[in-house]
């Protein structure tokens, strides 16, 4: 009889340093780790979403943890490798199933605390550029120069070479034509003059046109220049060629009779 009383008691005791435990974890979780996630959250990433997946995933963490030091605490360690076996094995499972999905949420966090871009820069990625419209924990929406919506997973954001073209208040802007040879230096300079003429590109540093290639024949000029804002960039680019193919006296340097 006192062996089974005293063995009650003990498991009553071990059930009591259980919830204590987990109770109080929970708590300090609730009133202290994830309104502190959420401060440090705020003051990194932009957007609220982000922020609250930010804090829920700190808090999940915690649970689990205090979870885990309150079974081993109460004696119920068969049961913390128990749970260590399920949460490993659902780890696997998600890892092949959500791979992708994972892996966007990793380089969301990365992005989020490295910051290599923020909303409103103009950024390249491969084949795209646009302007940042907006970071989330998964995915960054990019706005090209047609304003059609790009929505890029965060793992292919950082799984390649990344160009921000933004600097402060400045971004670096591009345009290319093509011109024959011989007339490309006349063609660099009324391609300038365009690019300055224009209110939207600064003066400083100033614009610079160089020939990025040649083929039969021809050269492709390519014209570099800042504007004020990302906004400005499409807009910008399709002013300075459409004032080039409006002056006249450039209409000949593309042809190939021109000084023959």
């Amino acid at each position: 009889m006192l062996d089974q009383f005293l063995t009650g008691q003990s498991t009553l005791f071990a059930l009591a340093r259980f919830t204590v435990i987990v109770l109080g974890g929970f708590l300090f979780t609730r009133a202290v780790v994830m309104p502190i996630t959420r401060k440090i959250a705020s003051r990194k990433v932009e957007t609220t979403n982000t922020q609250e997946s930010i804090e829920n995933i700190t808090g999940i963490l915690f649970g689990v943890s205090f979870l885990s030091l309150g079974l081993q605490a109460s004696g119920f360690g068969g049961l913390v490798t128990l749970l260590g076996t399920i949460t490993a094995a659902l780890t696997v499972a998600i890892g092949f199933g959500m791979r992708d999905e994972v892996g966007s949420l990793v380089s969301g966090f990365f992005i989020q605390i490295n910051r290599p871009y923020i909303t409103g820069d103009y950024v390249e990625i491969g084949e795209t550029r646009g302007r940042v419209k907006e970071i989330k924990l998964r995915s960054t929406m990019l706005e090209n120069t047609q304003s059609e919506k790009v929505v890029m997973p965060n793992r292919l954001m950082t799984s390649d070479a990344l160009n921000n073209y933004t600097k402060g208040r400045k971004t670096k802007t591009f345009a290319e034509v093509k011109a024959p040879l011989k007339n490309s230096e006349k063609v660099m300079e009324e391609l300038s003059k365009s690019a300055k003429k224009n209110q939207k590109v600064l003066q400083n540093p100033e614009p610079n046109t160089t020939i990025s290639k040649i083929e039969d024949g021809n050269a492709i000029i390519q014209l570099e220049c800042f504007v004020g804002s990302s906004k400005d960039v499409g807009k910008a680019r399709s002013e300075i060629l459409e004032d080039l193919s409006n002056k006249k006296k450039i209409k000949d340097i593309f042809s190939e009779k021109k000084n023959e």
